[in-house]
């Protein structure tokens, strides 16, 4: 599967890692400084319980390229960053399945009206951490489990 990561927070870093550990073709869409970060050491996670690390090489862009193909989206933003998200994601029609990691108590209204309501899937992060200049470090949280659904909440 050909996957977008939109945004290289701990999150999107912490999806991209399993996710390109798992056989999937991984890119990151990162800006500034964190671009800098992934293309000089690569992306690495470190689960704080066991201390496991994992550092992998992804491909990784400042810009969604409207051409390119990607079997998934998630997008991983802070809620501030999401209205520029959805502005660059609209012109992306290639990219079937859009699903967004993040609270946002405003609801999926919004989403679906500028992405299409057969695009948005929804999602909620099992995962906490930060981040320690350019490794992640996180911990994956057993009493809530990362949960995906549609829109109509199935």
């Amino acid at each position: 599967m050909k996957v977008l990561i939109y945004g290289a927070g701990v999150i999107g870093s912490l999806y991209a890692g399993k996710l390109k550990a798992s056989g999937h073709r991984v890119t990151v869409l990162a800006r500034g400084a964190r671009l800098h970060e992934i293309r000089q050491y690569g992306l690495i996670i470190q689960d704080i319980i066991s201390g496991a690390q994992l550092a992998t090489q992804v491909e990784t862009t400042e810009r969604v390229d409207p051409d390119e193909q990607y079997d998934i989206a998630l997008v991983t933003v802070r809620l501030d960053q999401l209205a520029s998200a959805v502005d660059e994601l609209q012109a992306c029609r290639s990219i079937p399945n859009l699903l967004f990691m993040l609270n946002n108590p405003s609801g999926s209204a919004s989403l679906a009206r500028a992405l299409g309501r057969n695009r948005v899937l929804l999602g909620f992060p099992g995962a906490g951490g930060a981040r320690d200049r350019h490794v992640v470090r996180y911990a994956l949280i057993p009493q809530q489990p990362t949960t995906l659904g549609e829109i109509n909440g199935q």
